[in-house]
């Protein structure tokens, strides 16, 4: 007996629940993925305090994590297959990563307690919903709305506002508002590492691994060698030979295991989702850690900013699944003869395969912006055709009326 066809709602449903195990798999890794980035954050601030310099370790530790990929495995065969667009988005996978490590790590390093630094991050998904209201022309809806407010209150709250207001003494040291905005910065580019992961589809995962530490070997050796990491001299790991050698040791095994959690979890599951899991359970033990560790207890509006924060991410997650896509566009007709449709759609696609070169390179631009916004904000992608069926049909109408003209002249 022969299977009944589907229509496309049947078939996005089928896909959906054949996904849902693979998505979940995703979930469960991007949560390791925030455990161990947390792991190595917490790590760099011992290593600090043993004055040992973290960034020669840790650029040490992708040089050698980046040969032993080279040496040992086909990575290099399964580079040169790779397509243009693929190259592309595993290069963007390695710097957005390199870059949303390094600026974390900078920020830690003058002052930001953990919690703050990993709170401040959460706000890609924020900017996410923001760039699909910019790019598909969408009204931001309530849930987007409420998700902005608490967000922006979030981020006011850990960036300490009585010391902004000048409402308490910030102490000897001050606010590390340099920290507070490489946390931001990274926040944004974290958004930017979770899209080039989730498109990654086909792109073997050495080749995701060995992009990441690259790019990590190059970026953490140059701050350490221009002094811009300002960290302990190379001279501390000549004094403390035994610390040094079981600390690079924990670094290389954090950075190969989360590098390869989040290249597999943002590839598994929706950037809402990825951003969801990372940035709860990585901010649950940076604030853990800041308390147990660093003796650093948050304060209270602290703690409420991190969880206006947080409540952001999760509302941007829900929006995702609540808002449901935008009917298709039927093809309308003027009501007349089955000849003058058929014409009619004759001419339609006469006028969409003569639309300029410019509005296709807006259609690929308006195709990534979108595939964005919905990763993230739930924006629909089928908008996107919408707004590109609404192009054609306005070329449409200005062929038609031509097309009559000369119809009723040749008769």
């Amino acid at each position: 007996k022969e299977r009944p066809k589907l229509n496309t709602t049947q078939k996005s449903e089928e896909l959906h629940i054949e996904m849902a195990p693979m998505e979940a798999a995703g979930m469960v890794i991007m949560a390791g993925a925030g455990t161990l980035v947390a792991g190595m954050v917490l790590l760099s601030t011992i290593v600090q305090k043993l004055d040992l310099p973290y960034f020669a370790l840790m650029g040490t530790a992708s040089l050698l994590l980046s040969l032993a990929l080279v040496t040992t495995t086909p990575v290099l065969r399964e580079l040169r297959q790779l397509s243009p667009e693929q190259l592309t988005w595993c290069m963007l996978r390695g710097i957005c990563g390199t870059a949303v490590h390094v600026l974390g790590l900078l920020a830690v390093g003058v002052g930001t307690p953990l919690g703050d630094a990993s709170a401040l991050q959460s706000i890609n998904v924020v900017v996410a919903a923001v760039l699909g209201r910019v790019f598909l022309g969408e009204a931001l809806r309530a849930l987007h709305l409420l998700a902005l407010l608490a967000s922006i209150a979030g981020t006011v709250l850990v960036s300490k506002p009585e010391s902004l207001l000048g409402m308490t003494s910030t102490g000897t040291t001050g606010t590390p508002w340099l920290g507070y905005g490489c946390a931001l910065v990274a926040g944004v580019l974290c958004g930017g590492s979770f899209i080039a992961a989730r498109k990654s589809q086909g792109i073997p995962p050495l080749c995701m691994m060995l992009s990441v530490f690259v790019y990590e070997a190059v970026t953490l050796w140059t701050l350490m060698l221009t002094g811009m990491s300002q960290g302990a001299p190379l001279s501390g790991i000549v004094d403390a030979p035994a610390s040094a050698a079981a600390i690079f040791a924990g670094i290389v095994v954090l950075n190969a295991g989360a590098t390869l959690m989040l290249n597999e979890g943002g590839r598994l599951c929706p950037a809402a989702a990825s951003s969801t899991i990372f940035t709860s359970v990585n901010m649950s033990l940076s604030y853990a850690a800041q308390a147990l560790v660093q003796n650093e207890m948050p304060q209270p509006l602290t703690l409420l900013g991190a969880a206006l924060m947080l409540l952001a991410v999760v509302i941007m997650a829900v929006a995702r699944w609540l808002y449901p896509d935008a009917p298709k566009i039927a093809r309308c007709t003027s009501g007349g003869s089955a000849a003058e449709e058929e014409a009619g759609s004759e001419v339609s696609v006469a006028a969409e395969a003569s639309l300029p070169n410019a509005a296709e390179e807006e259609d690929e631009t308006e195709s990534l912006a979108s595939f964005i916004a919905s990763e993230f904000s739930g924006l629909s992608r089928g908008r996107e055709a919408s707004a590109r069926q609404r192009r054609v049909t306005e070329a449409t109408l200005a062929v038609v009326p031509t097309a009559q003209s000369i119809g009723a002249a040749s008769a």
